[in-house]
């Protein structure tokens, strides 16, 4: 099974890859905030559901996403080629 990743373009091996932490950082961030109406909503305005309901799919999908994508963004140091790669 291969584990080094070459640049398609070079055949360098210098290689960036870039996590998806960003990615389920935001989406918990949009959880925690659409948690918050949520608990509004409920306690006090109707009104907040609009908020709520949004912030907690679009945080949920995001986070999902983040932790089952088989893609990785990768960047090539020596070609400056950018492209994406499965993660095995």
């Amino acid at each position: 099974m291969k584990t080094d990743v070459q640049c398609p373009n070079c055949q360098g091996n210098h290689i960036k890859t870039a996590t998806n932490t960003l990615q389920i950082v935001f989406g918990s961030i949009l959880l925690i905030a659409g948690l918050g109406f949520l608990i509004t909503a409920v306690t006090a305005a109707v009104g907040y559901y609009l908020f709520a309901l949004p912030l907690c799919t679009i945080g949920s999908i995001s986070i999902y996403k983040g932790r089952t994508d088989p893609l990785l963004h990768a960047h090539c140091k020596d070609c400056k080629h950018e492209f994406e790669c499965l993660v095995n």
